[in-house]
């Protein structure tokens, strides 16, 4: 989706050496992806925003969990593998569920 440095040193060529012609969508699609600045790093962190909420909501999820449920306050209580055990199990379900 990010263009390449070729791809961009193309249509820039292009665009310089025919002024009139029109570019097809594509090629616009293209010229207006090379125009955002910092393209690379805004999508890295739109995409780390989006999996964050994610987890954020997720971890909401397996918090009110653990403080409800009995097996898991049993589980905090005697035995800390379990209990990690168990956050990770409910994690896992409930980030597969989120796909």
């Amino acid at each position: 989706m990010i263009p390449t440095d070729e791809e961009r040193s193309q249509l820039q060529e292009f665009q310089q050496a025919a002024d009139d012609v029109v570019l097809g969508s594509a090629e616009q699609f293209l010229a207006m992806l090379c125009s955002i600045p910092d393209l690379t790093a805004r999508l890295r962190l739109w995409a780390f925003k989006l999996d964050y909420e994610t987890t954020e909501s997720v971890s909401t999820v397996i918090r009110s969990l653990t403080n409800d449920h009995p097996f898991l306050q049993f589980a905090t209580a005697h035995d800390d593998s379990l209990y990690d055990f168990s956050q990770e199990f409910l994690f896992s379900v409930a980030h597969m569920s989120n796909w």
